[in-house]
């Protein structure tokens, strides 16, 4: 599960409609540091749930947040005539193969966060 920190002042001070085009590209970020097999689904305006189906030995799912919060908290984002940073924070939570209740891992999910 990934949060962007603070991101209701985003929707307060630019609006629904920036604070969606900056989503985008923060959902462009994340593209961008998994796999095309993995899966991003939005969960409320400022969350993003990140479903990472299998790690090998050499990927860590710590590192996988890790290198995406970090991505995000370096970006520069150009909203209208302004430039923004945020922050974002992340949960993690490794469920096994045989759990395949999705809502069940959703609520796990936002439990680790």
């Amino acid at each position: 599960m990934l949060d962007l920190d603070n991101f209701s002042n985003i929707h307060k001070v630019f609006g629904k409609d920036i604070a969606d085009l900056l989503l985008q590209d923060v959902v462009k970020i994340v593209k961008n540091n998994i796999r095309k097999e993995d899966i991003i689904i939005r969960k409320g305006d400022d969350e993003l749930l990140i479903l990472v189906k299998k790690f090998d030995n050499n990927t860590k799912p710590l590192d996988i947040a890790q290198r995406i919060i970090n991505k995000i908290s370096s970006t520069k984002f150009n909203l209208i005539y302004n430039t923004v940073k945020i922050t974002a924070s992340a949960g993690i939570y490794l469920y096994p193969e045989k759990e395949i209740d999705f809502s069940l891992v959703l609520k796990k999910s936002i439990l680790h966060y």
